[in-house]
């Protein structure tokens, strides 16, 4: 099966923070850490979620920066210091009685191998570790943080037409 035909039964996206939706480096201030969050993806979540997908953050950071980011674009399942995103990842299929081949997941890391082995699209930024890389359906081609995210929600979107 090919990227596309994976990315068009995708009716939810699952995405990792640090490293997918930034570019991993973190801003340690004096109110805490921060990170720089890019509007590209910000407009490919808005554009994926109006065209009937949901999108969902499954992260093992946590922080405010993290809830008021997913505020301001819609997202409604915001999963932060998770220390199981398997476990969570299938609580989010059971809830929305989605079977795991029409759930997208985005990540970089080792503990994102085991959600995206049981989704049926998977995908991985450029800077994933290799293991995560070697387990991927799809990579694109902007880096994580700086629309990778929104070449992702574009291509589902096509995809899904």
């Amino acid at each position: 099966m090919t990227a596309a035909e994976r990315a068009a039964r995708t009716r939810i996206l699952f995405l990792d923070v640090d490293g997918v939706l930034t570019d991993g480096r973190l801003y340690v201030l004096p109110q805490g850490v921060g990170r720089a969050f890019h509007t590209l993806d910000g407009a490919g979540i808005r554009a994926l979620i109006r065209g009937g997908v949901s999108v969902a953050l499954v992260s093992a950071a946590g922080g405010e920066d993290i809830a008021i980011r997913a505020q301001q674009l819609g997202i409604l399942r915001v999963h932060t210091e998770v220390g199981d995103k398997l476990a969570v990842v299938k609580g989010i299929l059971q809830d929305e009685s989605l079977p795991p081949e029409n759930a997208a997941y985005m990540g970089d890391d080792l503990p994102d191998l085991s959600p995206m082995r049981h989704v049926g699209f998977a995908v991985a930024p450029q800077t994933a570790a290799a293991e995560i890389k070697e387990i991927a359906h799809w990579i694109p081609s902007l880096p994580a943080g700086a629309g990778a995210v929104r070449e992702l929600c574009e291509f589902i979107l096509r995809a899904r037409k």
